[in-house]
């Protein structure tokens, strides 16, 4: 983060703490003395024109945050708090804000995972203080809230958002109420959990090991990289492994207070990781508490011999061997994933190098890639029109190439070293014509917009 960047978060948290709604644990005159300030400042901000930047600035960052997504995450956290404190519990400033168009924006924004807490907190305190705005709500603003339930999860800002549509100011909204329900009606099962379960993608890819393979190799590596985990709902299912193409059937479990439909680890045909432990027939071995985090990646390495597999963290071995002996034919990299979370599998080779050295005799995936066929998302069990996973489903360069480079640190035979001196000239001699024939000049300091190279010499 640079510093402005740092200057630009500081000044935010400090409007932020400039707009902090008073302690309840004060005594009455102190609590109302500070309310009247707190009313104060959001008028002030109303008045010079101030306020409505907010939200423009929102709009703004969120259609340009592909640059640095970290710190336009960051920052947009930081501008929706803010936006969330000047208008809570001010009637003047929620007022603002009851429109058709801006409540298409706020749903619109919805559709953005990360943001999905922050946007809810806006369209609380809009419900909670302008009863305006709940008379624009239509069936589809409806529509797409209920929906949420699909991404989200037991997401309870989505349950109070509901409420607050069906029951506002201790005034019952009949029609909004039939509309929720009808809405809701069509996602029976979530009516049906007296505990919300999460929805879990099984998928695997195109890639299959074992005696069955044809693959001479009997030691498999792949690498998952998590880029997102957002635990600000429901905390989000992971789980990076191996499974049996065709044998492999998830059932549903639960860990702690979370329920699940059921992912990689959770039968006796695959084993799967996760950060807590190994799972393998639903059950976690060698459990710690530490989880998967943005930025950790993780190795997986099968040994289709031994029917051992095990996993690597950032570089370091997870303890313990998991031992699988219906592992040894048709494996297949496997994941199983609910929304909250996204990452990149890597075959290795090509645009899609290890992180870290897989361990001494293992081979990377991308060797059991059939030469010509494409690396493909496959479910486990066909989702028809209902999954949500984003990202691309096929790969189109996927068999990445390997170099192999011979060594030749022994004594070579003289007339093999006249022949590579002369290899190694007419090589340079034939770089160096394609780049002249480019329009590049000889330059001591490399510089492509100049087409300047130190190289360009006998």
């Amino acid at each position: 983060m640079s510093s402005v960047e740092g200057r630009t978060m500081a000044i935010l948290s400090h409007l932020c703490n400039y707009f902090k709604t008073p302690d309840v644990t004060l005594t009455y005159d102190q609590y109302q003395s500070m309310l009247c300030t707190l009313r104060e400042r959001q008028n002030l901000f109303q008045h010079q024109g101030i306020f409505l930047l907010t939200p423009f600035v929102i709009l703004e960052t969120s259609k340009n945050c592909t640059k640095n997504v970290l710190t336009s995450h960051n920052l947009l956290h930081k501008l929706y708090a803010l936006l969330t404190a000047m208008i809570d519990g001010n009637h003047g400033n929620c007022k603002v804000f009851a429109t058709q168009q801006w409540l298409e924006t706020f749903i619109t924004q919805l559709e953005l995972s990360w943001l999905v807490d922050d946007v809810l907190d806006v369209l609380l305190c809009l419900l909670k203080d302008s009863p305006e705005f709940l008379n624009i709500f239509t069936d589809a603003h409806i529509n797409a809230v209920v929906s949420l339930f699909n991404t989200e999860g037991r997401n309870k800002k989505v349950m109070k958002l509901l409420s607050s549509l069906c029951v506002c100011h201790d005034v019952v909204i009949r029609d909004k109420q039939r509309l929720i329900c009808d809405h809701l009606l069509n996602y029976g099962d979530i009516l049906l959990h007296t505990t919300m379960c999460q929805k879990v993608e099984c998928v695997h890819l195109n890639v299959y090991v074992g005696e069955s393979s044809c693959n001479p190799p009997r030691q498999w590596y792949y690498e998952v990289k998590v880029v997102e985990l957002n635990h600000s709902a429901t905390p989000p299912h992971l789980r990076i492994g191996w499974a049996h193409a065709t044998s492999f059937c998830a059932h549903p479990t639960s860990f702690g207070d979370v329920v699940t439909e059921g992912g990689i680890g959770d039968d006796m045909y695959s084993v799967g990781y996760d950060g807590h432990a190994c799972w393998v027939g639903g059950d976690p071995l060698n459990p710690s508490h530490e989880g998967l985090g943005t930025g950790d990646v993780v190795g997986c390495c099968i040994d289709l011999e031994k029917g051992v597999s095990f996993f690597i963290l950032n570089g370091s071995q997870v303890p313990g061997y998991v031992r699988q002996d219906h592992l040894t034919e048709l494996v297949t990299p496997s994941v199983s994933i609910s929304s909250g979370a996204s990452v990149v599998m890597m075959l290795g080779g090509g645009a899609e190098k290890f992180k870290y050295r897989p361990p001494a005799g293992y081979s990377g995936l991308c060797n059991a890639v059939l030469p010509g066929k494409a690396v493909e998302v496959v479910w486990f069990d066909n989702p028809g029109d209902g999954h949500r996973l984003h990202g691309p489903l096929m790969i189109s360069d996927s068999h990445g190439f390997v170099p192999t480079v011979i060594e030749t640190k022994e004594d070579i035979p003289d007339p093999v070293k006249c022949v590579q001196e002369q290899l190694a000239k007419n090589l340079h001699e034939v770089w160096s014509r394609n780049k002249i024939d480019s329009g590049y000049v000889y330059g001591s300091v490399r510089n492509d917009k100049l087409k300047q190279h130190p190289c360009l010499i006998p």
